[in-house]
């Protein structure tokens, strides 16, 4: 069921002046945690700098890692934004990511199927619709589910901003490299849910293409 929620001073003739809100099975919401917290136990399905969906990783631990990360290197913050981001999740991808899991395959195969749902305005059921793609929102795994598919984004932002770190000759100190020796990177990219955030040394140095990239990554 999606309840359609009328937003205060817009426009109600228009898709946008509604909020929709979706109201699930309480008993599914149960079930989709309990294999939430599994898919959490598989630390290699998640990018390093990946937060949100996870124990131990929110929203406080991205924003103090990144802070720090800042005022070590005296580095900039550019931020960007997924538009629709569970509506974005590509469910070919999430199958594909989560193909080796046999504990898993069965859940997803069923979860991601297109579901039907009745569209509720002031009380009254005013039509039918399908969702053939996404992932839904009001249920615990989404999060994670999605923290998960994030990872692909940042591993492609990081990609990139190795290709420039190559081009210069500073870099961000981020964490020890092997040998206990410094692993320098000119760009830090980190993500929470649909959001993706990279640090960045200097301010002199043009860096439009690591931002077309991530514009790009984000839609």
């Amino acid at each position: 069921m999606v309840v359609m929620i009328p937003k205060p001073g817009r426009d109600k003739s228009k898709v946008k002046g509604w909020r929709p809100i979706v109201l699930l099975n309480v008993v599914g919401k149960l079930a989709d945690k309990v294999v939430a917290g599994e898919i959490m136990k598989k630390e290699e399905l998640f990018h390093e700098r990946a937060f949100a969906g996870r124990k131990g990783r929110g929203a406080i631990d991205s924003v103090m890692l990144m802070d720090e990360i800042r005022k070590e290197t005296g580095g900039d913050v550019y931020g960007g934004d997924v538009k629709s981001a569970f509506n974005s999740l590509d469910r070919d991808v999430m199958r594909r990511v989560l193909h080796d899991y046999e504990d898993l395959n069965h859940w997803m195969d069923h979860f991601l199927r297109p579901r039907t749902f009745n569209v509720k305005v002031y009380g009254r059921v005013i039509g039918k619709g399908t969702m053939v793609g996404g992932t839904p929102q009001g249920t615990p795994i989404s999060p994670t589910l999605f923290t998960v598919y994030m990872g692909r984004m940042v591993k492609e932002v990081e990609e990139l901003m190795r290709k420039r770190e190559k081009e210069q000759r500073h870099g961000v100190v981020t964490r020890r490299g092997k040998g206990g020796g410094r692993e320098k990177r000119t760009f830090v990219p980190l993500s929470y849910i649909g959001d993706i955030n990279s640090v960045r040394v200097g301010k002199s140095e043009p860096m439009d293409e690591v931002l077309e990239k991530q514009q790009e990554t984000s839609t």
